[in-house]
């Protein structure tokens, strides 16, 4: 409607919203339940451009990471990830994650999808279903600004096409401050340490927060550092290293570095080790530190065998069991050569085309040979020997004696001749 003549109200009004509250909510949910654009107009009976219009949260897309992740190199990058699922036909998802290193996060997380174990069970199934995984480099960033990115991404796209089962929302206030009402009592004084009441090892179910139909579900320690500090944080430490205290003296803010320290550190996990490096001794006895047998017999790889037979000493504490190791490996593979036909030829000090044979076997096809005019050492088959005999050091040395007569003579006493990678003095030309 155009204004009056004479109309001192220059200011546009706003457009009116001719979608409601509740379709919009509608749609959202439409598409966080994993419905593509296509489906959802053909439900609603809605344009492209009329869903564009309710401020929806836009989907994730490959165009907008920084780059692909080739895991193979061991570049050290610290920042957000997004691990890629693509399927033919269907609606890609997406996992965001951030990490100090992020190529041995992902090698991680492939290794997992691999064993069947991933503890996300959407991205377990899309890897069984056959997608096709891509891993990307969403944004480097430092260490202490690692948890607050992950989130802001995370909120930052349709659910729909994310398979993340954890986030930190940016309005949870109002679920704190009501949690909070609640919090006392539920927990039992132990020293110093406030036991959250539970029967399962840790937390167990968390505090579950209903506000207008909207449930959420808050970690009690989480709740306990907000009561004390008025601030929702992105990664809450244990101080007293232990999992089911809830004392908000014993709680900080930290990151994933210190989270790991505080791991490391705590007598839980010092004792679970100690616990596998004496079984992984046990195995390693019963095998005669044969890596090989262990790594079929356990879930470790060879790398890791190989690690704790390092860091526990196993070959100087038991030099005995490494004798025998290598014994039956010698037995196994003389048995193995008697089976290959007639014996083979002794060549030791024996002298063809100019060069000596020095050892017997070095390898399965190849002698130690020594030139006799030159000394020099060539390690190769017998055939190679019959077929190009030359040497290459006395070749060089032909040459450097025809160069000698057309050379500065002091320069020479000084320096010598270099001729290809040989080296020849004075002495040994005139």
């Amino acid at each position: 409607m155009s204004r009056p003549k004479g109309s001192k109200d220059k200011t546009k009004r706003a457009k009116k919203d001719t979608y409601s509250r509740k379709d919009i909510k509608k749609i959202n949910k439409m598409f966080e339940s994993g419905m593509t654009f296509q489906e959802v107009q053909d439900e609603t009976g809605w344009s492209y451009s009329q869903l564009k219009r309710m401020k929806l949260k836009p989907d994730l897309t490959a165009s907008i990471m920084e780059r692909v992740i080739n895991t193979e190199n061991k570049e050290n990058i610290c920042g957000v990830y997004a691990i890629g699922f693509f399927e033919t036909g269907a609606r890609a998802k997406w996992y965001i994650g951030s990490s100090v290193n992020i190529n041995v996060r992902i090698r991680s997380h492939i290794a997992d999808l691999k064993n069947n174990s991933h503890r996300n069970q959407t991205m377990q199934e899309l890897f069984n279903n056959g997608s096709i995984i891509r891993p990307f480099l969403f944004k480097e960033c430092a260490e202490s600004e690692l948890i607050s990115l992950e989130n802001a991404l995370i909120n930052q796209y349709c659910n729909g096409c994310l398979v993340n089962k954890w986030s930190l929302p940016d309005d949870m206030i109002e679920f704190y401050e009501k949690a909070a009402k609640r919090f006392d009592g539920k927990y039992t004084i132990v020293d110093e340490c406030w036991m959250w009441n539970t029967e399962k090892r840790g937390y167990g179910r968390a505090m579950s927060v209903a506000i207008d139909g909207v449930k959420k579900y808050l970690p009690p320690h989480r709740v306990s550092f907000y009561m004390k500090t008025k601030t929702i944080p992105d990664l809450v430490r244990h101080t007293c290293n232990n999992k089911q205290c809830v004392n908000p003296d014993h709680l900080e803010n930290g990151s994933y570095s210190d989270n790991s320290k505080d791991r490391y550190e705590s007598i839980e996990y010092k004792e679970e080790r100690r616990k596998v490096e004496k079984e992984f001794e046990k195995l390693w006895m019963k095998h005669y530190g044969d890596i090989h047998k262990i790594s079929e017999e356990t879930d470790y790889g060879a790398d890791r065998c190989y690690y704790y037979q390092k860091i526990l000493r196993l070959k100087e504490r038991y030099p005995e069991i490494t004798e025998q190791k290598y014994m039956m490996l010698k037995k196994k593979r003389k048995e193995s050569m008697r089976s290959r036909g007639p014996k083979r030829e002794i060549l030791t000090d024996k002298t063809i085309n100019g060069w000596k044979c020095l050892e017997n076997w070095v390898t399965d096809r190849t002698h130690k040979w020594e030139c006799i005019q030159c000394g020099l050492i060539r390690y190769t088959a017998k055939n190679a020997i019959v077929h190009h005999p030359k040497c290459k050091r006395c070749k060089e040395k032909q040459i450097a004696k025809d160069i000698f007569p057309y050379a500065d003579l002091n320069k020479i006493k000084q320096n010598g001749i270099l001729v290809g990678k040989y080296h020849f003095s004075y002495e040994e030309l005139k």
